[in-house]
């Protein structure tokens, strides 16, 4: 698959707007402003994947909110959430969405930041 998936849902938000205000990252967050807000998509998983058949594809987006200002960050996770359940039908580059494990709680960080983690389940195949 060329780009992998969590490339191609990247592509996808952007395009949707989805990461308006958030500085866009993959594979791993790095800390390069801490006035910042970050989103981040990273591979997780998936069920089997094989030739000529569907499967899931699981991205794990990072939503890392500003020190001291989570407000922002959180009304991106939601706007994810309700993209991704308005959602009808398979798109033609990610297939279809579905949350797993629906609004996920906050996570503090030391430095009073928060960061919500979504695994978004992405069923794709050729």
């Amino acid at each position: 698959m060329n780009p992998p998936m969590y490339l191609r849902l990247k592509d996808l938000f952007i395009d949707a707007g989805l990461t308006a205000g958030l500085t866009v990252q993959w594979r791993q967050w790095r800390d390069t402003n801490k006035s910042a807000a970050f989103i981040v998509f990273m591979p997780n998983g998936g069920s089997s994947i094989s030739n000529d058949r569907g499967g899931d594809h699981y991205v794990l987006v990072s939503v890392v909110g500003a020190v001291d200002k989570p407000d922002a960050a959180e009304d991106a996770v939601t706007a994810i959430v309700e993209y991704i359940t308005a959602q009808t039908g398979a798109d033609d580059c990610v297939g279809a969405l579905q949350l797993v494990g629906g609004f996920p709680r906050p996570i503090p960080t030391e430095e009073n930041r928060l960061v919500w983690q979504l695994n978004i389940s992405c069923t794709w195949g050729e």
